[in-house]
């Protein structure tokens, strides 16, 4: 008997004209597994894939030239495409341990606008606190707070230098620290008494201090109320800002969106940026930048991924 050569394509698995109306539901496709041989291992892959929440692995076994792979692969190809693509993933920062990001899954295709409509509205934050903090109602209300303080301030220094007159001696004000010296010029000559007491000079200096002491708790108190002030006036600004944004990611990033709110409330001077700073500038940017880890927007449906030499950590995981 001669010998024949073959091709691939007749030395293939064999093809079987099946019957629709012979199936049990005929709105099903035509697979390897409508064959006797391979309808419980249909079952258990469809069963399994229910199941994919568990995140348990399914192994399909078989003997040689039974079709498992391509069986297999056919039947996950036709799946994936009712399973909806995955979303994408970002890292944003996390405020109370930077060294820690905050990973959060988004809709297909809407990291990479998350990305543009945070640094938006981190660059109309930056403008409209330079704009409103440096001028306008609070800068007069600042300036008045201040300027109150400073007249208290010199006016009851005033009053000691009054005072320290009238015992022959005059304060001094050098960078903040005051000076007592004698009106006489004389007088501080060893050979010469002074006309004024111990008791008068020790005087002076209690006032002094106590008028150092209310100055510095007043400014304090000022500080506080400027700030008070300032977050006022940011607050303004910033929920309606917020508004949109919130709109659109709340229901992703949930409580990320608060911290961002109280994390520039607590930052305010740090978006008062000089635009020739460029590294202040880059710094803000970077506190509150979107880093992209996974973008699917071309994607149609789940991939399916074959691992031609899988290994322990592949199947079983780390």
């Amino acid at each position: 008997m001669a010998t024949q050569t073959l091709t691939y394509e007749q030395v293939a698995l064999p093809r079987f004209t099946i019957n629709s109306a012979d199936l049990k539901d005929n709105l099903e496709p035509v697979t390897y597994f409508n064959l006797t041989s391979h309808t419980r291992a249909g079952t258990a892959i469809s069963t399994s894939l229910k199941m994919r929440h568990y995140g348990a692995n399914v192994f399909v076994i078989g003997g040689d030239r039974s079709a498992r792979m391509v069986a297999t692969m056919q039947y996950l190809q036709d799946y994936i495409k009712t399973v909806p693509p995955c979303g994408d993933w970002v890292y944003l920062n996390n405020f109370e341990t930077s060294y820690q990001p905050l990973p959060f899954q988004l809709p297909r295709g809407q990291s990479f606008k998350l990305k543009r409509a945070l640094a938006e509205m981190i660059e109309a934050i930056i403008d409209l606190f330079n704009k409103t903090l440096s001028g306008g109602t609070f800068a007069s209300e600042a300036n008045t707070l201040t300027n109150e303080l400073e007249q208290q301030f010199q006016a009851q220094i005033a009053e000691v230098q009054k005072y320290a007159a009238t015992k022959g001696l005059r304060v001094d004000i050098n960078d903040d620290e005051f000076t007592i010296a004698s009106l006489n010029a004389q007088a501080s000559d060893k050979n010469q008494s002074a006309s004024f007491e111990p008791d008068d000079l020790q005087s002076i200096r209690e006032k002094l201090s106590q008028i150092s002491s209310l100055a510095h708790f007043q400014e304090r108190e000022i500080a506080e109320k400027i700030q008070a002030l300032k977050v006022g006036e940011v607050e303004k600004i910033l929920k309606p800002l917020m508004v949109p944004f919130r709109k659109t990611y709340g229901k992703y990033l949930d409580k990320w969106i608060d911290a961002v709110y109280d994390d520039i409330i607590n930052h305010i001077d740090d978006f008062l940026i000089d635009g020739s700073d460029a590294s202040d500038l880059e710094e803000i940017r970077n506190r509150y930048a979107v880093n992209v880890l996974v973008n699917n927007k071309s994607a149609l449906h789940a991939p399916l991924i074959l691992d031609p030499a899988p290994t322990y950590e592949s199947i079983f995981q780390h």
